[in-house]
């Protein structure tokens, strides 16, 4: 694969700044060979590059810091990532610098939308096939999630896989079979991408909350992927931060003026309520009574039949 002489550029500043120290001490030789790790490309791999290199190096000695690299760097490892040379072999070490990348453009505060675009596709695309990776994959939309406001919406609304599913759909898709560990960080990457009203409306409105009443009511669930179930659940509504529990929050969303919202609060409500021992606990919680009187109301048809029928089956 050929290599663009920006990304070596970018790669170059990078490496500049992870090697620290005074950069005047830095030899050609020992960057490039540190630049070709960073790129996943096999060694010497740029050594009829050297020129390129060494003027990149020259070029960030002078002009001082990384943090026009970053951009750089993430484009490169998403067009590595693209190629069909790369998967799977590559694929881990890409998925790791364009984590570290990502990680770097969140602290700069970079804006990055058509690579997170990519982003977002690529990540999705390794969830959803490719078996061996769905941990990195997570970790590097995590650190995408990162840079919050714009970038999340952008996360969240990118498409292109085969069958034109979303990050969400792939996501939630995904998380029944996941298991312990993998659950966890899918359901902390919810969290961050419930960063803005926008976002929660579109997370709700994909069917996480019912998802994640499925988990709560787990009993293979660890007490670690509850808790997190329960702040992921929290942020969706817009209650990061209060002291509820999961009812409560769910009573609270049915009561939401937003009828696509009153009916995935009900839906997730009609899971709880299909335990028998829990009904009459859920019964006693104010946010649950009031919340489902009110979305008996609702202009939604199935939430208002939902809530009708829940209310009667907790003997309200």
């Amino acid at each position: 694969m050929s290599i663009a002489t920006p990304d070596v550029a970018a790669a170059v500043r990078l490496t500049l700044a992870e090697l620290g120290g005074d950069p005047w001490d830095a030899s050609a030789r020992d960057v490039r060979l540190e630049t070709e790790r960073r790129l996943c490309l096999p060694a010497d791999a740029l050594a009829e590059m050297r020129n390129e290199v060494f003027t990149a190096l020259r070029d960030a000695i002078v002009t001082g810091g990384p943090a026009a690299a970053h951009a750089g760097a993430t484009a490169h490892h998403l067009r590595m990532l693209c190629s069909s040379s790369c998967l799977p072999a590559n694929a881990a070490a890409s998925l790791e610098e364009l984590e570290k990348a990502l990680a770097e453009v969140a602290r700069a505060k970079e804006a990055l939308q058509p690579e997170l675009d990519m982003c977002a596709v690529l990540c999705a695309y390794l969830l959803s096939e490719e078996p061996q990776l769905p941990t990195m994959a997570l970790r590097v939309l995590t650190a995408a999630s990162m840079h919050g406001g714009g970038c999340t919406a952008a996360l969240l609304q990118a498409k292109g896989l085969r069958d034109d599913s979303g990050l969400l759909e792939v996501l939630l898709g995904r998380l029944p079979r996941a298991g312990d560990a993998l659950s966890i960080l899918m359901v902390a990457l919810l969290n961050n991408l419930a960063d803005t009203p926008a976002n929660q409306m579109r997370i709700v409105a994909s069917g996480a909350l019912a998802a994640l009443a499925q988990l709560v009511l787990d009993p293979a669930a660890s007490g670690v992927l509850k808790e997190h179930a329960l702040t992921a659940a929290a942020a969706m509504g817009g209650m990061a931060g209060d002291e509820v529990n999961f009812p409560q929050v769910v009573g609270r969303l049915c009561a939401s003026r937003l009828p696509g919202t009153q009916r995935e609060a009900v839906r997730a409500m009609e899971i709880l309520a299909d335990k028998a021992p829990l009904r009459p606990q859920l019964a006693r919680i104010e946010e649950i009574v009031t919340g489902l009187r009110a979305a008996q109301g609702s202009r939604d048809a199935a939430a208002a039949k939902g809530a009708s029928e829940t209310l009667a089956l907790l003997g309200l």
